[in-house]
């Protein structure tokens, strides 16, 4: 590999974009996807990256594997699995006067009304498993209340399919390969 070549590929591995990676390896803008497309289509320039994400792979101790679990855990995780919601009935008490008692002073009521009353609870984190615990990004209680926040499930999710091939960020084309070398000569021609 030329050492414009390795520097690519060096650079491919920080965010798996090639014509960023391309740009930053030093070739022109204007031809930075294109080039960056060729590069990756390289035996040389393939096998390069992908020992290097092997390598990368080994050295920190996650798999593609356990990214993809714990993306499942997010993608596949609702806030149904965290909190408890519907409604309860709940009595409401007046004393001879009209006047609303405390929850704790309804024995006491001259008219008890009952309502259903929505309610919202968290469910007890230990009583949660630990794949939902991880889809989990924050908790907090404040004056308004608990809040609960999930880690992003749509990106979680668009990542996975991703992975599996289910979304093609560019369209794909088989082409033959007697025709895809006269589309190269012809692209080197008008660059020559």
């Amino acid at each position: 590999m030329t050492p414009k070549q390795t520097l690519f590929a060096a650079e491919y591995l920080i965010d798996l974009n090639a014509t960023q990676a391309a740009i930053r390896a030093g070739y022109s803008e204007k031809t930075a996807a294109e080039v960056g497309y060729e590069n990756l289509r390289k035996p040389q320039i393939g096998k390069a990256i992908e020992e290097a994400m092997a390598a990368r792979a080994e050295k920190t101790g996650i798999a593609a594997q356990d990214v993809l679990d714990e993306l499942a855990k997010c993608g596949f995780t609702s806030l149904a699995d965290v909190t408890d919601w519907g409604t309860k009935e709940v009595a409401i008490g007046y004393d001879a006067d009209g006047k609303k008692l405390r929850a704790e002073d309804i024995g006491d009521a001259v008219v008890v009304h009952y309502l259903d009353a929505p309610f919202v609870k968290p469910v007890n984190r230990d009583d949660l498993p630990q794949e939902v615990r991880a889809a989990v990004a924050e908790v907090s209680l404040g004056k308004d209340g608990f809040k609960i926040k999930m880690h992003d499930k749509v990106g979680a999710l668009t990542q996975i399919g991703r992975h599996l091939g289910m979304f093609k960020d560019k369209t794909e084309y088989s082409v033959s390969e007697s025709l895809e070398a006269l589309i190269a000569a012809s692209m080197s021609a008008e660059r020559g």
